[in-house]
């Protein structure tokens, strides 16, 4: 999902009036509860989306699913975005929080793309040499992807690091190409 400039604005605000209050862990795990609620039911996504359901029947639908099941502000949060008509940011409003929170916490999300699944000590051994290099903490998340062929790549923001074998063979076939393609151009 996207994220959004109001969907983000929204997130910042719920994150300072969290810790202001001393409730941050509790509002993330009601988001994070929240979110699998939107996940695991396309209904409920719909929902939030529909702008035929009008703003009295939401309330009420929200009332009837998180009343006394989340904390109050994590209730109160959920009926303005009703009552601005802003529900439907919902999904952005927890994507933005979440990004807001690893920055806030030092953590920076890494993929690591591997061939065959990484052993423990590995991918602890990974993780502090990129904690070592970009100075926080990191997020090992891990792919399987058969066409590297061997090898691996690493992906932190927008930054690249390729040390597999498809990426040593492209490089090759590159230089192999530039060698014949001067090599012709003498003739």
């Amino acid at each position: 999902m996207k994220e959004s400039k109001a969907g983000h604005r929204y997130a910042s605000a719920l994150i300072q009036i969290a810790e202001e209050l001393n409730k941050l862990d509790v509002i993330a795990n009601d988001l994070r509860n929240i979110q699998v609620a939107i996940e695991k039911s396309r209904d409920f996504s719909l929902f939030l989306k529909s702008p035929i359901i009008n703003t009295e029947k939401k309330k009420k639908a929200i009332a009837a699913i998180f009343q006394n099941k989340v904390d109050d502000l994590t209730f109160k949060f959920l009926l303005l975005l009703v009552t601005k008509n802003r529900e439907s940011l919902i999904p952005s409003i927890i994507e933005s929080f979440w990004k807001l929170l690893d920055e806030k916490n030092g953590i920076v999300n890494a993929e690591l793309t591997t061939v065959i699944p990484p052993t423990e000590e590995q991918i602890e051994r990974i993780k502090k040499q990129l904690e070592a290099i970009t100075k926080r903490k990191i997020r090992l998340l891990n792919h399987m992807d058969s066409s590297l062929i061997g090898g691996f790549v690493i992906k932190i923001e927008d930054t690249i690091f390729d040390a597999s074998v498809l990426n040593q063979f492209n490089i090759l076939k590159k230089k192999f190409l530039a060698a014949s393609a001067s090599t012709k151009s003498k003739i």
